[in-house]
């Protein structure tokens, strides 16, 4: 049987003697897209740090591959898992392509130029990602859709198993909101990534998630496919607005008003 990636067993995190997550247990199913939904303040971005090894749970344990996470050095944790934050902090005067290039980082040795293969891999990872034409621009010249595509590339450079994401559609438009999380999905089918996204919108999590965990003052509300989870009752007690399913021209939506 296949190795579920995370398991969270009793996990929970404080800061400033606050709970931000609260005894947290749950898996993340292997070779799938997951989305954490969640009110502003439920624990989305902390659970994705904790998953990502970059804070340590102050109860419970999260393994990776039936490991605790912590046994992982950081530099094996980079060549598994990639981490695309809300807001990447990239220098000015970075191309597209040294941006995409520094994915390569936790495979050279410090100061190490880049080998054949890893140019391969940048390449690879651009042309999957539709930013191969941007390559010698800066990326400081592009709009915010290709920019994320730009930070999905550098991801995919790592060549992770699993790829961990905070809000990638934030501050987009419509448009390109829909371009990423196709993109994403897109990658995760192709490449039999374990993806996992925090992301607000309950339509997008319909049609793009195949499970979900929902967040809701740092406990777990329910976990499950967004067909089983998103319910009129569910929707309600954590979001606070009515809600139900409906089959639109283009796929399932949730059409929400007010209580």
């Amino acid at each position: 049987m296949e190795l579920t990636p995370f398991h969270l067993r009793g996990v929970s995190y404080r800061v400033g003697g606050r709970r931000i997550l609260d005894k947290i247990s749950a898996a993340i199913p292997a070779r799938r897209l997951t989305g954490l939904l969640g009110p502003n303040g439920a624990g989305k971005t902390t659970l994705l740090r904790l998953l990502a090894g970059l804070r340590r749970p102050a109860e419970g344990r999260i393994e990776l591959e039936g490991r605790d996470l912590t046994e992982w050095s950081s530099a094996d944790r980079a060549r598994r898992i990639a981490v695309v934050p809300q807001s990447p902090a990239v220098g000015f005067g970075f191309t597209v392509e040294e941006v995409v290039a520094m994915g390569r980082h936790p495979f050279l040795k410090r100061l190490q130029p880049l080998t054949a293969r890893c140019r391969r891999v940048v390449a690879e990872a651009m042309e999957a990602t539709r930013t191969l034409e941007l390559r010698e621009r800066l990326i400081t010249e592009l709009s915010g859709g290709e920019q994320q595509r730009v930070f999905l590339a550098r991801a995919l450079a790592q060549e992770p198993d699993i790829m961990l994401l905070d809000e990638p559609t934030a501050n987009l438009d419509v448009r390109f909101q829909l371009e990423v999380f196709s993109l994403i999905k897109g990658l995760q089918r192709e490449r039999g990534l374990t993806v996992v996204v925090a992301l607000h919108d309950l339509t997008w999590a319909l049609r793009y998630c195949d499970h979900i965990l929902v967040l809701n003052a740092g406990r777990l509300e329910a976990a499950g496919t967004p067909g089983q989870v998103l319910t009129p009752a569910l929707v309600e007690k954590v979001f606070g607005v009515r809600a139900q399913t409906v089959e639109g021209s283009f796929g399932a939506l949730v059409d929400v008003g007010p209580l």
